[in-house]
């Protein structure tokens, strides 16, 4: 059996309350509003083959009404998993590592399209085991351009593994309860 087919069979083994769950967990993490603003990108982590465990949620925010003298761009994460109630926030007000961390996802490639056979063939480098990171946005961009969604993920030893460990220990020290208050 070939590796394609192996997999494709351990997918369909998934249940579907799973599946219902990890929905409202996805749905969850995308959909939170803050304020008025929706999430602009969204890391999720998991185990192998499992669910994401944990959801980071990215918001870009004005601190203050239109209009008014001195407003600013603000910027919030919103950590949320399965295994702890309630959510965590750290906000760009307080918390100095959070606009840096932002600007080095902005920095993450994402992988290249590699079709089996067709051009460049990067060969069968699966790991099957491991966290698997997973980074959504909404607004994706190319030069000149803008996109609807884009949605990549990774296993250990990739630029976006290297990023997510990098922003759970940069920010391990921001999180608070309470929500920031958005202007």
């Amino acid at each position: 059996m070939s590796w394609p087919i192996a997999l494709a069979g351990a997918v369909v083994l998934a249940t579907p309350a799973a599946a219902q769950e990890e929905d409202a967990f996805r749905r969850a993490a995308r959909e939170t509003r803050l304020s008025s603003n929706d999430p602009v990108a969204v890391l999720f982590v998991s185990g192998a083959f499992g669910r994401p465990a944990d959801s980071y949620s990215v918001y870009s925010f004005w601190d203050k009404p239109h209009g008014v003298a001195g407003r600013r761009r603000g910027y919030a994460i919103r950590k949320a998993s399965r295994t702890v109630d309630g959510a965590q926030w750290a906000t760009s007000s307080t918390c100095e590592a959070l606009e840096p961390a932002l600007l080095r996802m902005e920095a993450v490639p994402p992988p290249r399209i590699d079709l089996w056979g067709v051009g460049e063939d990067g060969g069968l480098n699966m790991v099957l085991d491991g966290v698997n990171y997973e980074l959504w946005t909404r607004w994706p961009a190319w030069r000149g351009a803008t996109g609807y969604s884009l949605s990549f993920s990774g296993n250990v030893n990739t630029p976006l593994a290297a990023w997510a460990d990098s922003l759970q220990v940069d920010l391990e020290p921001c999180w608070r309860e309470a929500p920031p208050i958005v202007g």
